[in-house]
């Protein structure tokens, strides 16, 4: 069975299905949501992750439920933290063999 792709980080859906189809800049964003905009480009870029706040003001801005962004986070986060799990199961279960 072939590998599922990575689901996206909730910064790259904020920028490709919310923000660039409606023509927001992000500078303009991070202001309305009140927010700083090398925070805002971190969390787009990936390398920051959505906290609660940062939720409610998405869903606030966008007619969305909070709940909806942080699922994308939350799938995102076990996406990436089940190879490690999985690796250290499998060699410990071979040790004990």
């Amino acid at each position: 069975m072939p590998a599922r792709p990575a689901p996206p980080h909730p910064g790259d859906v904020l920028l490709n299905q919310y923000l660039v189809p409606r023509g927001i800049v992000q500078s303009h964003f991070a202001a309305a949501i009140g927010m700083k905009e090398p925070n805002l480009t971190s969390f787009i870029k990936g390398r920051r992750d959505l906290t609660a706040r940062m939720a409610w003001a998405l869903a606030a801005e966008f007619n969305t439920k909070p709940e909806y962004w942080a699922l994308l986070q939350m799938r995102y986060d076990l996406w990436h933290a089940r190879p490690r799990r999985a690796r250290r199961k499998r060699s410990s279960k071979s040790r004990r063999r």
